[in-house]
C-alpha cells in the first residue's frame, strides 16, 4: 500500500512492473481499476506506451480501450475498470491487480468493490503482485483504514510513504522565494487577516 503525493511516477512504476510481468508471462491476468474512467484510462495508457515502445512486440488478439489480449500461445490480458460497482473484477482470475487512488473511491461501495477484486487473485499464491496507491484524501475510508493497519503491522500490505518533499518537482531551492514579507504580502495570504487568526 503506497501513499503519495500526485505526479510521483508511482503508477508507472506499477504499470511498468505488471507489462513486464504480463510480456514475461504466459496465461497471465491483470487488472487496472482506478476511480473514475479518465483515471483509469490515463493508467491504461501508461501500460500501452509500454507495449507500444516493446521493440519486440508480441502480437494480440484484442487491443482496445479496455483490454488488451496477447495472442495464443502466450495469452497473456489485462483488462481496465473503475471502482463504480462492487463487483468489479469479480469475473476474472488475476496474478496482478493495480488499485488506483483508492482514497477517492465511492464511499458506498469501496469496501465491497476492494473485496471482490482482491477475490479475483489466488490466495498466497507466489506470482500474484498487488499495489494499492492513492493520494491522502480525509482522516475515514477503506484507504485511511488499511493504511493505518499496514503501519501498526496488521493485515498482508507493507505500507510505502512518499512525502511531496522527496519528489524533485515539487521542491525549490532554499532562499529562491522571498520570504520576508510573510503574513504581509496578499500572495501569502488566501484570506485577510489570516495571519492574526492562525496567531
Amino acid at each position: 500500500i503506497v501513499l503519495k503525493p500526485r505526479k510521483a511516477r508511482v503508477s508507472t512504476l506499477v504499470e511498468a512492473e505488471i507489462y513486464a510481468r504480463l510480456r514475461r508471462r504466459a496465461h497471465q491476468s491483470a487488472i487496472i481499476v482506478a476511480h473514475d474512467g479518465p483515471g483509469s484510462n490515463t493508467l491504461y495508457e501508461m501500460f500501452q506506451r509500454f507495449y507500444e515502445f516493446d521493440p519486440q512486440q508480441l502480437p494480440t488478439i484484442k487491443n482496445n480501450q479496455h483490454k488488451l489480449i496477447f495472442a495464443p500461445p502466450h495469452s497473456s490480458q489485462i483488462t481496465v475498470a473503475t471502482a463504480g460497482t462492487d463487483t468489479v473484477g469479480s469475473s476474472q482470475t488475476n496474478q496482478a491487480v493495480h488499485a488506483s487512488e483508492v482514497p477517492k473511491w465511492p464511499m458506498g461501495t469501496a469496501e465491497d468493490a476492494f473485496l471482490s477484486l482482491m477475490g479475483t487473485m489466488p490466495k498466497h499464491h507466489p506470482d500474484t503482485f498487488a499495489v494499492v496507491e492513492g493520494t491522502a484524501y480525509g482522516a475515514s475510508g477503506l484507504f485511511y483504514t488499511m493504511w493505518k493497519d499496514a503501519v501498526a503491522g496488521k493485515g498482508i500490505w507493507y505500507p510505502f510513504f512518499f512525502g511531496w518533499q522527496e519528489v524533485k518537482h515539487y521542491r525549490l531551492p532554499v532562499g529562491s522565494v522571498p520570504l520576508d514579507d510573510l503574513g504581509e504580502n496578499l500572495r501569502y495570504n488566501g484570506y485577510e487577516q489570516e495571519e492574526v487568526v492562525l496567531q
